[in-house]
């Protein structure tokens, strides 16, 4: 990240990372907003000049259509100080359920969408940013939120139901009807705009973390987990003893 201002971003346009891309452009930083449909940032491109928001289409499936917008970014500005990766989707199926066909599409933009765009990002550093911050030191932190108001449920993949998990008392259920009614008035979701102010906020900083978790849902989720991990490691801590090659 350099210490330029105005700062270029990369983003996408839905979710979160539309959020971060009128955030961004709020704060006076100019942004490369990306999506399959470049005609959905018709009524904000007409708020910003070519200047401060370049808006340009990609599939995050088609590796060429990564570094096309790599290479657009450099014609454009010349340079990118973040890379904020956010394009995904949910899928809700047991594993009994999921087609295979469904799964790999989910893999190719969850996975490895996320994966091709790391590394080009690496290499535009690495190639275009040699005297910067991010040229000498590749800093990544990865972003793990709660439970936000975004549309992630509307735009997500909902698979019906295996046979064998229809049982109301099964716990596949529950979670199906949890998330059918995640937007009810009573569940107190996160503001999504509020977070992306923290994550704006961490953008800067000169040390970020590797992991920052956002919502308390989220904290309580991993100190859950780590408390599992610490008692297995406890538990079965024996077992490791006197594994060497004798």
């Amino acid at each position: 990240m350099s210490s330029l201002a105005p700062r270029v971003w990369l983003s996408a346009s839905s979710g979160f990372g539309r959020c971060m891309t009128e955030f961004a452009l709020k704060n006076g930083d100019n942004v490369v907003a990306t999506l399959r449909n470049p005609a959905d940032l018709d009524e904000l491109k007409s708020h910003h000049p070519d200047t401060q928001l370049l808006v340009l289409t990609l599939d995050v499936t088609k590796p060429q259509e990564i570094i096309d917008v790599f290479a657009k970014t450099k014609e454009v500005f010349g340079r990118l100080d973040v890379v904020f990766n956010s394009a995904g989707y949910g899928l809700l199926s047991e594993v009994e359920g999921t087609p295979d066909d469904v799964a790999r599409v989910l893999f190719e933009t969850n996975f490895w969408g996320a994966a091709n765009i790391s590394r080009e990002a690496v290499r535009f550093f690495r190639e275009v940013n040699p005297s910067g911050t991010g040229g000498r030191l590749l800093t990544v932190t990865l972003i793990v939120p709660g439970t936000f108001k975004t549309k992630a449920t509307t735009n997500a993949v909902f698979i019906p139901p295996h046979p064998s998990y229809t049982p109301s008392t099964s716990p596949a259920a529950a979670i199906r009807k949890a998330l059918e009614h995640l937007d009810d008035p009573g569940n107190k979701l996160g503001d999504p705009l509020k977070a992306i102010q923290k994550i704006y906020e961490l953008s800067s900083l000169p040390q970020p973390p590797l992991r920052l978790m956002l919502g308390q849902d989220a904290i309580t989720y991993v100190r859950s987990h780590l408390q599992s991990v610490s008692a297995d490691a406890d538990g079965y801590e024996s077992w490791s003893e006197d594994l060497k090659v004798d």
